[in-house]
């Protein structure tokens, strides 16, 4: 039934050029092969194929709320080929987004290889290289997942609550959960952290992390301490982010330090809230 319907012949027909219906194949394609796990009877070769090249991330990754990749995706057959096109590439990086993040999980960085991400994507090694170049663009993208998402976490928490250590409490809390529960989360942060040593690229990553984290927090500060001197602030901020990093950097080596990391958080905020009230009041 299928070949009937997305025969060339059909398509010329109605007047419609081969491009759009190239595109409307392939995608019709996708959602069939993903609807019948790729087994419907009558799928034409270039329909499954494809599906198979437009490579739908798995369902873990759609439907995980903790992964920092995670977001639904619906193609929408009213698109020119164009945009088709740009969708199926997008599905494509989040299938080796996946495979890169497990990679990287189970193996380290330096170890993973991109014969293997090609692999477990279902793609080839040259898709790998044409998307983001090899293993250091996938796990700088994954970085910038990875940052994006505890920045969110930040925001949101901060402006959740009135007080600024609560909020910030809840951020800490809610990052040491997120990576308590996500072995690959914390994979990626481990690799990054490690990289962060070695390799300017990453290391500016790290930089560009520290100015974001201000530009977050800054804003607060000066709400409920609106007479600290910008020095001392300044100086406030940097030690706050530096210790934000480094309990995470605890929780991601498995240190026994946060064996009780409810405990840390709340020694971690009461210590800056007493030094905070200190320099406001001086």
């Amino acid at each position: 039934m299928f070949r009937s319907i997305l025969s060339r012949p059909f398509w010329q027909s109605q007047g419609k050029s081969r491009t759009w219906a190239m595109a409307f194949r392939r995608g019709f394609g996708q959602v069939v092969a993903e609807r019948t796990g790729g087994r419907e009877e009558g799928l034409d070769k270039e329909g499954s194929q494809g599906y198979n090249n437009a490579a739908m991330i798995d369902n873990n990754v759609m439907s995980d709320a903790r992964n920092p990749l995670s977001r639904d995706y619906l193609l929408n057959f009213d698109e020119d080929p164009k945009a088709l096109h740009e969708k199926a590439a997008e599905l494509t990086r989040r299938k080796l987004l996946r495979a890169a993040m497990e990679c990287f999980a189970e193996s380290g960085f330096q170890a993973a290889s991109i014969r293997e991400i090609a692999r477990r994507a279902g793609l080839t090694m040259g898709a790998v290289y044409h998307h983001f170049s090899g293993k250091k663009g996938l796990l700088m993208k994954l970085n910038r997942f990875r940052q994006e998402k505890s920045n969110r976490l930040l925001s949101e928490a901060l402006a959740s609550e009135e007080d600024f250590f609560e909020g910030l409490r809840e951020a800490l809390e809610r990052q040491f959960h997120f990576l308590a529960v996500d072995p690959l989360l914390r994979g990626i942060t481990r690799e990054y952290m490690s990289m962060a040593l070695v390799d300017a690229d990453f290391k500016a990553m790290h930089s560009q992390a520290d100015r974001e984290f201000e530009e977050i927090v800054v804003p607060e500060i000066k709400r409920q301490y609106p007479h600290m001197k910008k020095r001392r602030r300044d100086l406030l901020v940097q030690m706050l982010f530096v210790s934000f990093e480094g309990l995470l950097t605890a929780l991601v080596v498995d240190s026994p330090v946060v064996s009780r990391p409810e405990n840390i958080v709340n020694g971690v905020v009461n210590a800056f809230r007493r030094e905070f009230e200190k320099s406001e009041n001086k």
